[in-house]
């Protein structure tokens, strides 16, 4: 991404894009009789909000509209002034710069559509709120002529351009004496590391899993084959592990030596996570199954219980049943928006975004601190980095942190007394903010129960919820001000909603029945669905310690680590802190991981 200081560079985008789209024909919402070149008008825009930073966490409304105008100066001869002029009033109109803005479409009874920027969806009240991950954000382009969301009819052609490239990919088959296979398919436009835990059974020993492609490191549009042992079906019972699938990025890694040091997914500092037994802390999206259920069938969910790192969607392949009318939890959809994801600045709150200048393993001085690596979920946002003590007071005054924690991650000590199970008649006589639920059997007990923002939440997005006519699925919702109002800190919630309008199907707090079912025996998990538009740092070989930034020392630690022998990898720190000189196979660091 270009530094907003530097407009300057964004000539040559501008320059190329006269070249290349002068003389197509291609209408733009953006228009104006003095400039009639509706694609390059519509195209510089785009370089601009590229450019500038149109939902880049840390820009600002002036600050982006600054940088439009200087960039247009400094392409004046690529562009008419009457163009420049025109794209600097579309500009002025978008929500560019302001995190939560959004794009108010409002059909009129004339029948025209007004269309105005709104500080946030909750301002937009008697029309459509088009926020800006669907790609639009002005009120030339956000509405569509009926008052809806332009970005919404962009969502198809995602799902075609997905099925079109997934039509090309082989169905596994599984391999004797294994009866299930899964395939992981990475659709974003960098390389990932994928990783696995090692299930098993109750009383049996760990069992690891390796890709038939016998690497873990998966790029661009390919996919790694796990065949699933038997020792991993029917993880049933207390003391069993069930399969866990996760994807890492931004790693350093190096496979001969077990070493990868990711930025998200990282399982201490080890490539293989199945091998050494080794799950991951922190946010990411995780595909949870049990392979041959008490119904002989398998049970997968997507979990972002701890937050997302990409999104992910779950398929079932080859012979299968494909839709069973009387099981609304059939694996027969799609859990998740096509291209969509939770990282965008423009969906998850400020407060619950992990960036990437937050991490000790950045590499402070160069670009993208500010890139979000993750979007916590609540649960996830107060047990990261380590989760609190199970016997901390949940006192909102004197440690809100354990308050929250307990609220959402439904925590409390074992063996101790649980706040739920415990016979209610309201809400307000449940502890830790827990529900009055009656799920159809005639006792209300106090229970565990989802936070939303809004007053209310669609059953396609926040999908299974309680009704009278479905009242086992889970308890009412809550709301965020029911538990942020002890702290006096609405900005301390996500909201439920909030991540299933990314992730319908995701289980985004402990006890979300998102659980689905199939009779399948090969399954596809894909990573990044559809591709993303927020910047994912790429993975690859570990770099030398010689190009890290000056700060780090290198000449003076090189010295001080000479007498240390067998040294291949170190693991970096700012001067005048000490490396670790020598980073073994398959050893962490919380410094930067280098090569010497």
């Amino acid at each position: 991404m270009l530094d907003s200081s530097k407009s300057s560079a964004i000539i040559p985008v501008l320059a190329m894009l006269v070249l290349l789209v002068a003389t197509n024909d291609v209408s733009a919402a953006c228009i104006s009789a003095a400039c009639p070149a509706a694609a390059l008008v519509q195209d510089a825009r785009e370089a601009i909000q590229a450019s500038c930073g149109c939902t880049r966490p840390d820009q600002t409304r002036r600050g982006y509209l600054e940088c439009a105008k200087d960039a247009l100066e400094a392409a004046k001869r690529s562009l008419s002034r009457p163009c420049r002029k025109l794209v600097m009033r579309c500009e002025s109109q978008s929500a560019c710069g302001a995190n939560g803005a959004v794009v108010c479409c409002k059909k009129k009874k004339s029948g025209t559509v007004a269309a105005a920027i709104r500080a946030s969806a909750s301002r937009c009240k008697t029309g459509n709120a088009c926020d800006r991950r669907l790609g639009f954000y002005s009120a030339f382009d956000g509405c569509t002529d009926d008052g809806s969301c332009t970005g919404l009819t962009t969502q198809p052609s995602c799902e075609v351009r997905r099925a079109a490239f997934e039509a090309t990919l082989p169905v596994p088959v599984p391999a004797a004496p294994g009866r299930y296979v899964v395939q992981l398919v990475n659709e974003s436009s960098t390389t990932l590391l994928a990783a696995a835990n090692a299930a098993h059974k109750v009383d049996e020993a760990p069992t690891a899993v390796l890709p038939r492609e016998g690497r873990w490191d998966i790029p661009p549009g390919g996919v790694l084959t796990i065949d699933i042992p038997t020792a991993w079906e029917h993880t049933i019972g207390a003391g069993a592990v069930g399969p866990v699938f996760w994807a890492r990025t931004g790693c350093r890694f190096d496979a001969a030596r077990d070493l990868a040091q990711c930025e998200t997914g990282s399982c201490s500092g080890i490539y293989d996570c199945s091998k050494a037994n080794q799950s991951a802390p922190g946010p990411k999206a995780l595909a949870e199954w049990t392979f041959d259920d008490d119904n002989h069938r398998a049970a997968p969910d997507v979990s972002v219980v701890d937050g997302v790192n990409l999104n992910m969607d779950i398929e079932a392949l080859g012979p299968r049943t494909v839709h069973v009318p009387s099981e609304p939890h059939w694996l027969d959809h799609s859990l998740t928006t096509c291209g969509g994801d939770l990282r965008d600045p423009a969906i998850c709150p400020a407060g619950f975004l992990l960036k990437r200048s937050e991490l000790s393993t950045f590499i402070q001085g160069t670009p993208g601190g500010d890139d979000p690596v993750a979007c916590f979920s609540n649960c996830g946002k107060y047990k990261y980095p380590l989760e609190p003590e199970l016997t901390c007071d949940p006192n909102p005054a004197t440690d809100p942190r354990c308050y929250y924690w307990k609220s959402f991650c439904c925590a409390f000590p074992v063996p101790g007394t649980s706040p739920y199970g415990v016979s209610c008649g309201q809400d307000g006589q449940c502890a830790q903010n827990g529900g009055c639920w009656n799920n159809g059997d005639g006792q209300s007990v106090c229970a565990c129960r989802a936070f939303i923002e809004d007053a209310t939440c669609p059953p396609d997005v926040c999908t299974f919820p309680y009704s009278p006519q479905t009242p086992s699925n889970q308890p009412p919702f809550g709301h965020c001000s029911d538990v942020t109002g002890a702290t006096g800190d609405p900005a301390a919630c996500i909201g439920d909603d909030t991540v299933h309008r990314v992730m319908p199907y995701g289980l985004t707090w402990p006890n979300d029945p998102e659980t689905l079912f199939s009779d399948a025996h090969a399954y596809r998990i894909v990573l990044a669905p559809g591709g993303t538009t927020i910047p994912i740092t790429p993975s690859g070989p570990i770099d030398a310690c010689s190009n890290l930034p000056a700060a780090y020392g290198y000449a003076q630690a090189a010295s001080l680590c000479s007498g240390v022998a067998d040294r291949v990898y170190a693991g970096a720190r700012l001067a005048p802190a000490s490396w670790d000189c020598r980073i073994g196979d398959g050893i962490a660091t919380n410094g930067v991981l280098c090569r010497w």
